[in-house]
């Protein structure tokens, strides 16, 4: 997976100070969609992703793949497909996906604006990484 270069040392623990002290009271924490790995992403290069999710459903697109390999195999020996399963590995993949991208567009809200307020002030010269 590609991920973009660290920031300077200064950049980073500033970025780790602020989302200490802007991150909501309730935490939030998610492992689907905002653990430590998106923190720490956040923190070292302004970057939400997490590498353990992409695993995850890299293994899930895997599982899906050999899945639809016997389905399609059922087909072709003409023997009946069992659907529950099926639907139930798909519906456990969209909903998957689906709470990754809902809780990655959490953390955002929830910091976004914020985060560019002090980025803003930043680069106007006001107060560095805090």
């Amino acid at each position: 997976m590609w991920l973009p270069n660290a920031d300077s040392p200064e950049k980073i623990v500033g970025r780790a100070e602020w989302l200490l002290a802007n991150h909501p009271p309730q935490g939030r924490y998610n492992l689907i969609g905002n653990n430590c790995e998106h923190a720490a992403n956040f923190c070292v290069a302004e970057f939400t992703e997490s590498l353990q999710v992409r695993r995850f459903f890299l293994l899930r697109a895997a599982i899906g793949s050999v899945g639809l390999l016997y389905v399609a195999w059922r087909v072709r020996t003409s023997q009946p497909i069992p659907w529950r399963p099926v639907i139930a590995i798909e519906a456990t993949s969209l909903l998957t996906v689906g709470l990754y991208h809902y809780h990655i567009r959490r953390f955002w809200r929830d910091i976004g604006q914020r985060w560019q307020e002090q980025k803003q002030a930043r680069h106007d010269g006001g107060p560095q990484d805090r």
